[in-house]
């Protein structure tokens, strides 16, 4: 993990014998940017990238090939007007709020004048349309046909994807309901899905839900596994030290700082 324009000597990550063939490093992956200079790599975005090492044939070695992950971060905000989120900067989630404008995946309710309203219930399509966001907004190849989702809506690509993907349902009447709040446990549900179905994760935990909260037997039978595996990655905390609030509603900041967990968890994310 290194901080957004940090100089890398991309050559320390691995160790070629010198009797390898000429070395070549490629960069891919995720939503990072970065520019090579020889073997010296300047981190120009906050992401995942995948480095690659490449070795030509020599008298000695075949060619050969490995790769590294490395995850960048921003820098710790100086709190300066330069920061996205800069009117949130003595908030709690205001480095969570920096890391999802900054990267694209959450935009605010308003651009003229930018307002993210932290404050504010996330909505089940603002919800998928951040992991359709995080994703690079993906192509699909069928549109759901929920009688409430118009081609021209602006969460229209988003819920389609959504669906086809098995990430996110519609209601047992058939619409999708985009404009309903959406609860913990419905947001949680469907970071499980999203990391389970889609991303391929693992996903997999014996933890449960810790005794501790002693409202776990609240949660849905639908979200109980979601909730084991998110609390167990420390990808979402409950309310209080002992309460969960399944039912209660998720508020755009704490969307904020459960992508951020989800991708300090999982450098495969997005």
């Amino acid at each position: 993990v290194v901080d957004n324009g940090t100089p890398i000597d991309v050559a320390a990550l691995f160790r070629i014998d010198e009797h390898a063939g000429a070395a070549q490093y490629t960069i891919a992956g995720g939503t990072g940017t970065g520019t090579l200079n020889g073997a010296a790599l300047t981190v120009t975005k906050v992401g995942t990238f995948q480095i690659r090492v490449t070795t030509e044939i020599s008298g000695v070695y075949d060619a050969g090939s490995a790769t590294a992950i490395m995850r960048v971060t921003r820098n710790a905000c100086d709190g300066s007007e330069h920061c996205p989120t800069y009117v949130l900067k003595d908030a709690w989630y205001h480095e969570d709020a920096d890391f999802v404008v900054e990267n694209g995946y959450m935009i605010g309710i308003s651009t003229e004048p930018p307002v993210f309203a932290p404050e504010g219930n996330m909505t089940r399509a603002q919800t998928i349309q951040t992991l359709y966001q995080m994703e690079g907004r993906p192509a699909y190849t069928e549109t759901a046909g929920y009688p409430d989702v118009s081609e021209d809506q602006w969460f229209a690509d988003a819920v389609n994807w959504g669906t086809e993907h098995g990430i996110i349902q519609g209601r047992d009447t058939g619409v999708f309901d985009p404009d309903a709040n959406i609860t913990r446990e419905e947001l949680v549900t469907i970071l499980y899905r999203y990391a389970k179905e889609f991303k391929g994760l693992s996903v997999e935990t014996e933890a449960g839900i810790p005794a501790s909260f002693t409202d776990g037997d609240k949660v849905g039978d639908f979200a109980v596994d979601a909730f084991a595996w998110a609390i167990d990655q420390g990808i979402i905390n409950g309310v209080t030290e002992t309460t969960l609030e399944p039912q209660t509603l998720s508020r755009r900041c704490e969307m904020a700082k459960i992508i951020a967990s989800l991708c300090a968890a999982y450098p495969e994310v997005p």
